[in-house]
């Protein structure tokens, strides 16, 4: 478990960030893939990164190293105030740290503004034009196929924050929407790459 931080080499502004994969260069691939695909999440992030000339403008370092979740939060956490990264003159952070914090009200309002029609329109275009691409559409399809026929199956069952058991679970998309559950979190916790989320645990019969 990581506490990182990408950091751009032209301004020294910092974005941090957590990973539970054993290396960060994991992590690293998953912001490049969407920063290069003009998708990512934080949008902050990716003006700066369509400013930039690419990876060779950034450095992923390595901050700390963490034994359990609750420690891998609250260094996120501690490591965000030191850096002020959520300070738009300091990083690139939208929230203060630790899994499924909130953003703030500022953050949100500016997420909100920098969500234009003229940036909706480009995001279109965008995803217009990957989709005229034979071999994104074939790829596409088998991945979509993958996660249909994994989402339709059983899943060993899950432990609510109650303690009330789940199991089994079929059709896990309909299960976190009928809990609020973010589908991906589940989805790591059925694997075993996450221990919790939002109170849930996996049920081992």
């Amino acid at each position: 478990m990581i506490v990182y931080s990408i950091t751009n080499k032209i301004n020294g502004k910092v974005y941090i960030g957590q990973t539970i994969k054993k290396r960060v260069s994991d992590r690293w691939s998953g912001h490049k893939w969407a920063l290069n695909n003009n998708c990512h999440a934080n949008s902050h992030l990716q003006r700066a990164w369509n400013l930039s000339s690419g990876k060779d403008d950034w450095k992923v370092s390595i901050i700390s190293t963490a034994n359990s979740l609750e420690e891998l939060n609250i260094m996120e956490e501690h490591c965000i105030a030191n850096a002020k990264s959520c300070d738009p003159k300091f990083g690139y952070n939208l929230r203060a740290g630790g899994k499924n914090s909130k953003m703030s009200a500022d953050s949100v309002a500016k997420m909100k503004l920098s969500w234009t029609d003229t940036r909706r329109e480009e995001t279109s275009k965008r995803y217009k034009e990957m989709w005229k691409d034979d071999n994104f559409r074939v790829q596409a399809k088998i991945r979509w196929n993958k996660q249909a026929a994994k989402l339709a199956g059983t899943y060993a069952g899950f432990i609510s924050p109650d303690s009330e058991i789940f199991s089994p679970v079929v059709n896990l998309n309909k299960f976190c929407r009928e809990h609020n559950l973010m589908l991906g979190h589940m989805q790591e916790i059925d694997k075993g790459d996450r221990k919790t989320h939002r109170g849930w645990k996996k049920y081992n019969d």
